[in-house]
């Protein structure tokens, strides 16, 4: 994590980066931190639609760890849209089972 947050600092836009150290503090329980990299991630590429959905995708699964289901399935549901236009097949499965697991 340490190496990561010094790449970020060198290239705080570098979306690989962005998407790796959301993932690896969110493997922490780190939640709070996992979203703010998340959103940071959505911001450097407001236009990409795949960016924007894992961006979704993950901070509904953080969402999710926190207890806040509500919010949680407005991201999945978000996620879901970009998705499905997207053709990201195994993507919509495994938002369905999240959407799923929420009920």
């Amino acid at each position: 994590s340490e190496s990561l947050a010094e790449l970020l600092d060198a290239a705080p836009e570098d979306l690989d980066a962005l998407r790796l150290m959301g993932a690896t503090l969110q493997h922490l329980d780190e939640f709070e931190e996992a979203e703010e990299i998340y959103e940071r991630l959505m911001r450097a590429a407001p236009k990409d639609k795949l960016i924007q959905s894992i961006g979704l995708s993950n901070l509904g699964h953080v969402h999710e760890a926190l207890g806040d289901f509500g919010e949680s399935e407005r991201l999945y549901r978000r996620a879901l849209s970009f998705d499905e236009k997207l053709g990201r097949l195994s993507s919509v499965a495994s938002l369905c089972r999240s959407l799923a697991g929420l009920h």
